[in-house]
């Protein structure tokens, strides 16, 4: 018993008779004689429903209203157990069923961490080759409504496949009625933070301008008008370092070459006021000056002028 103690308090080689009684008075209690945790065998018990029986439709929203209650610890602790139920190979449809129509629920209440931790799965075992359970785990987040948790360089590749879709919707025929899937589709695409992954960052940029700007043809300004909200929320939420990437994209011929006509210089020139009021940075300010005050018709040469290639140099970088 003494080694015991002393492995408990290896500083208290001391303890009185007083206080050798609480402390087995306090492991009695807790180790020995303690209640069982009714709520556990209930989360136990269900975990093997979900196993083994079919669970109702009906019953999934009562269910997830009863998991709710639990210990933040548990719920975390749940929403990762029916997760590996969910993404193993030998589990049965049924209990895919039931995870499918309980999981929302707990996903809501869980925590960013938890949900980041299975997000990061799917990265793990796309490297790992682990085919089935790599899209069973992007199964799984499209069930419970978070795509935007996965890894960052998963999130990267299918942002830039997006964006590729868009920018052949926005050259393509007919291009005022077919950008709007694509462009609704990148709301879904972006982390809970909202920042763009590095390695999507000059795509995004650059296709986002290119969109908002047009092509000057027809009456639509050579704009899809239903996809043009996206477009502005996301310009709007540009950084510093996106105006930069913006400001760059006039050496970039694919973007600037459209501006030569009047609708497309009009817009480029409101689309840097706008991303001019975004920012304090005075070298900004004056790469942005510089291609608002060009003359008409000229914001796509802007980017040969001296002027301009010097204040490129005073850019910040990330």
């Amino acid at each position: 018993m003494r080694n015991h103690a002393s492995a408990a308090h290896p500083n208290d080689n001391d303890i009185d008779g007083f206080e050798m009684l609480s402390w087995l008075s306090v492991c009695l209690k807790y180790a020995i004689t303690a209640k069982p945790d009714h709520s556990l065998i209930v989360v136990k018990q269900l975990l093997s429903n979900i196993r083994n029986s079919v669970i109702s439709a009906a019953d999934y929203s009562i269910i997830g209203a009863d998991l709710v209650k639990q210990p933040i610890e548990r719920i975390d602790d749940f929403l990762w157990t029916i997760f590996s139920l969910y993404t193993t190979e030998k589990t049965t449809v049924d209990a895919k069923n039931n995870v499918a129509g309980i999981a929302p629920f707990i996903w809501r209440v869980a925590t960013d961490d938890r949900k980041y931790e299975i997000g990061s799965r799917f990265g793990v075992f796309r490297k790992n080759g682990e085919g089935y359970r790599k899209d069973a785990t992007h199964e799984f987040l499209q069930i419970v409504d978070g795509l935007r948790y996965k890894d960052e360089d998963s999130l990267a590749g299918e942002i830039i496949e997006i964006l590729e879709n868009l920018s052949r919707a926005h050259f393509g025929t007919n291009n005022f009625y077919n950008e709007y899937p694509h462009a609704k589709s990148l709301d879904n695409s972006l982390p809970p933070n909202g920042n763009v992954p590095r390695a999507a960052r000059a795509m995004w940029v650059k296709v986002l301008s290119i969109c908002f700007v047009g092509n000057g043809h027809g009456y639509k300004q050579g704009v899809d008008e239903s996809a043009l909200p996206y477009y502005q929320k996301h310009i709007n939420n540009f950084s510093d370092i996106e105006v930069v990437e913006f400001i760059k994209l006039f050496g970039d011929s694919e973007f600037s070459l459209p501006t030569g006509k009047s609708k497309p210089d009009d817009r480029v020139r409101v689309l840097a006021n706008t991303l001019k009021q975004k920012t304090s940075n005075a070298h900004i300010h004056k790469s942005l000056d510089l291609i608002i005050s060009a003359p008409p018709l000229t914001a796509h040469k802007v980017h040969s002028t001296t002027a301009f290639r010097n204040s490129l140099a005073y850019l910040p970088n990330d």
